[in-house]
């Protein structure tokens, strides 16, 4: 069986529309409502660094996680390693201010090797396997990698952008992003993870 959880109700309504054999649930991380050594696999994708405290997430990961099973997190590398979206947070910043593209930035908090090793360290898992992966991200568009974040994430951090602004952001962006839009209109671009 495969269980999904997420703290926000909203997200979870997609996420059974797009996956509906999943078994999605309404939980915080670091309050998993599941017994001790109840799955073989825990994998956390890109969301460790934004949970309020990720340590006691990844004790909480650990605690459902059966001897012997494996715990997978994924987080982003260091923000210099990922140029795409420091340019990304830079045309945020310009037209909402730094506060949004410092919470963009913040998606890359764990990703100095040794502060994530830390991490592992002080939750009481077992001491992390730290691996760096190249992951290529894909949009259908960059009018499509925009709604994204300003359809998807702002409205979280209380943003909602009046739709000109949308229009102007994606304008700055279709230009940040030109090297890497494709003859077919897709954004591609390597993130290192």
């Amino acid at each position: 069986r495969v269980t999904g959880i997420d703290s926000n109700a909203a997200m979870l309504d997609v996420a059974r529309q797009l996956a509906p054999r999943i078994d999605w649930q309404l939980a915080d991380a670091t309050a998993l409502p599941f017994k001790a050594g109840s799955f073989d696999h825990v994998f956390c994708q890109f969301g460790l660094m934004l949970f309020d405290d990720p340590e006691a997430a990844l004790g909480e990961m650990w605690r459902v996680l059966r001897p012997g099973g494996q715990l997978t997190v994924l987080v982003f590398d260091e923000l210099d390693r990922n140029p795409i979206y420091e340019a990304i947070a830079g045309v945020y910043e310009e037209w909402i201010g730094p506060a949004l593209s410092d919470s963009l930035r913040a998606a890359f908090s764990l990703g100095r090797r040794q502060d994530l090793a830390s991490l592992f360290d002080r939750s009481a898992t077992a001491p992390a396997r730290i691996e760096g992966r190249h992951i290529l991200a894909e949009f259908a568009s960059v009018e499509a990698l925009v709604n994204s974040d300003v359809k998807g994430w702002f409205p979280f951090s209380g943003i909602v952008l009046k739709q000109e602004v949308i229009d102007a952001i994606t304008a700055d962006m279709t230009r940040c992003l030109a090297s890497h839009v494709q003859d077919d209109g897709r954004v591609v671009f390597r993130i290192d993870a």
